[in-house]
């Protein structure tokens, strides 16, 4: 399981953007179901940003996504489905 306040260090450059309302813990981590193979699936809420593509290069560029096995999204750009029954946490 990956610990909480790993989570809040690593995502913690984000607070700077007014944009960015959140960032949520999903999939099979939130579920508490996760196994060795298991990602770390992330969702970050910004309903005002006009760039996500940007967004998304800011936090390759400032975190190690594919070296801590972060999969990480923007909430606009999910299915509907993933964004209402995923574990959301």
């Amino acid at each position: 399981m990956v610990k909480r306040e790993t989570l809040r260090k690593d995502f913690s450059f984000l607070i700077k953007r007014e944009d960015v309302l959140a960032v949520l813990l999903f999939g099979s981590h939130a579920r508490l179901e996760q196994d060795a193979r298991s990602d770390v699936d992330i969702c970050v809420v910004a309903p005002s940003c006009k760039d996500r593509l940007e967004l998304l290069r800011e936090i390759h560029k400032n975190l190690d996504v594919y070296g801590k096995n972060y999969d990480v999204r923007i909430f606009e750009d999910l299915p509907l489905y993933i964004n209402r029954c995923d574990g959301v946490k």
